[in-house]
């Protein structure tokens, strides 16, 4: 009884909103029977309709998810940055260069790029001990950046970024590693300070190992760069006489521990007994602090030991021998050093230059312009990478709307085609009804309403299909057959698009036009005419 009177309600309804101006029940009879014969033979008819609507939803989709994924990469600085070498004649007069390329606001606004940077290429020794507890030295290749570069933005978000923080100022010297830092270097993953390799004694080969902070791990840095740092770590390096990393500049023994307060508290017990209990320390009075280091990633401690009077240089290297050697401290402690910085001005020699581009449009344009105006001149194949990128982002995008266009069309043929042929096929009846006095418009809006809830019910399955085919992994296993080099964070399917409902959109209007007319022609013949097949 509830279910009959829900049917009535609805169809009363119906009738009310569509002004159909007829009794209920041969109403009801009329969408029953007609609609049957619209679905097809055991639905037929519906089943084409939602494969064809989905896969054009799945092909939306996959058109989308390569339209955002191109966004993204159009829009990412690893992409849109283009490095600009600095002959060596240039190298004196680059600092100015870049300042009237800079302050020149109308050049910015022509060739849509933002601040002009510079960088350097740095190349650190690193010394590690491999299985064999030999000392071996790797030279890695780096670069320098500016604070106010956007790509360190991007190096630190959070796609890219696996543990750490940003650099502290500008004369900060930490370093920003990738991955593959650790791997090149065979360095445990936790290890949060790289062994830089200082030479300190040139004439006679000597050198040390010098702990750097490592302020952050990422995923990948531009450039196959394996670590980056500031404009004044580079520039101390670069320091002969007077480089902050000397060993000399530490008079105190500096122990660090990435550990936690209970831990520390026992190291610090244990390093106080060992010290007070070793023979030769006993003339000298040792004195402990513990200080809070944040200078890596990770918060640690430093064990400051001072002794007075001053502890001789070889009974230091000897206590250090004893304290790496005991099984308690041993890959517990690393033996840190006191920097002693010098004031620099602002560095403006570098070996390139980096512009940043807000579209890649004009790129092969600034490249004349560098070349006529300064003698600079950018790699072309990094021109003609950056003009691939903005090409098939535009033949993605044409494909899009002809896919649109194309499967608007099927649509729209399919179900004209189908109420013409059903109108032909009842057309006596059709006249029958007409003769009794149902009118054209009453008919249009019957058959019209038939074919929408067929065409928006169609659309609905094939959403819901859509939706699951991309939600459970379809899109990424299907660009896996046909590339290796698949993202696991990146979607490359996109259904809840602005263009999927439009498409929607456009087949619901342009389907309700072409069924107008292509019904029309046939409701517009008169009684007579349809009864006696006269069409």
């Amino acid at each position: 009884m509830k279910m009959m009177n829900k049917r009535y309600n609805i169809i009363t309804l119906l009738n009310t909103i569509l002004r159909i101006n007829l009794h209920s029940d041969f109403l009801e009879l009329f969408l029953y029977k007609e609609g049957k014969q619209l679905l097809g033979i055991k639905y037929k008819n519906v089943y084409i309709l939602v494969s064809i609507l989905s896969i054009t939803l799945i092909a939306i989709g996959f058109a989308n998810g390569s339209l955002d994924y191109l966004g993204l990469k159009m829009d990412d600085p690893f992409i849109k940055f283009i490095n600009i070498d600095i002959p060596i004649e240039k190298k004196d007069k680059i600092g100015n260069i870049q300042y009237e390329l800079n302050k020149d606001t109308a050049l910015k606004k022509e060739y849509e790029f933002g601040n002009i940077l510079g960088f350097n290429k740095v190349y650190i020794p690193f010394t590690v001990e491999d299985n064999e507890k030999k000392q071996r030295t790797y030279v890695l290749t780096g670069r320098t950046l500016e604070l106010s570069d956007p790509l360190l933005d991007k190096i630190l978000d959070k796609e890219n970024l696996i543990i750490g923080k940003t650099f502290s100022s500008s004369l900060d010297i930490g370093l920003i590693v990738s991955e593959s830092f650790y791997e090149e270097l065979r360095l445990p993953k936790t290890q949060t300070y790289a062994p830089y390799s200082f030479t300190y004694d040139i004439e006679n080969k000597r050198d040390t190992v010098v702990p750097l902070p490592i302020i952050a791990v990422v995923k990948e840095l531009p450039g196959m760069n394996s670590f980056i740092t500031t404009l004044n770590f580079y520039s101390q390096i670069l320091l002969s006489n007077s480089n902050p990393f000397h060993p000399k500049y530490t008079s105190d023994i500096i122990l660090h521990c990435d550990c936690d307060t209970t831990k520390m508290k026992l190291i610090k017990n244990k390093l106080f007994k060992l010290i007070s209990e070793l023979d030769f320390i006993q003339p000298y009075d040792p004195d402990f602090d513990v200080v809070i280091n944040n200078d890596a990633y990770e918060q640690g401690f430093d064990f400051i030991i001072n002794f007075y009077p001053n502890l001789p240089i070889n009974k230091k290297v000897k206590l250090l021998n004893i304290i790496k050697e005991d099984e308690i401290f041993k890959d517990k402690l690393i033996q840190l050093y006191d920097f002693n910085p010098t004031a620099t001005n602002k560095f403006n020699k570098f070996h390139v230059l980096t512009v940043n581009f807000n579209k890649l449009d004009k790129v092969r344009l600034y490249r004349d312009y560098l070349l006529r105006n300064y003698g600079l001149e950018i790699d072309t194949a990094k021109i003609e990478a950056l003009e691939n990128y903005n090409f098939i982002t535009n033949i993605t995008r044409i494909i899009s709307f002809l896919l649109i266009g194309f499967s608007i069309l099927s649509i729209c043929l399919f179900v004209s085609n189908l109420l013409s042929k059903h109108l032909e096929k009842i057309h006596m009846n059709i006249g029958t009804f007409k003769a009794f006095g149902i009118n054209n418009i009453t008919l249009l809006k019957i058959y019209l309403t038939l074919i929408y809830l067929y065409v928006f019910v169609s659309i609905i399955i094939s959403f819901i299909i859509s939706y699951c085919f991309g939600f459970i992994g379809g899109g990424r296993g299907i660009l896996f057959l046909f590339s290796s080099k698949v993202e696991d964070n990146q979607s490359y399917f996109n259904l809840f698009d602005t263009w999927t409902f439009i498409a929607i959109g456009l087949t619901l209007l342009i389907s309700f036009i072409v069924l107008r007319i292509s019904a029309g022609k046939i409701l517009s013949k008169s009684p007579g005419d349809l009864i006696y097949s006269r069409l």
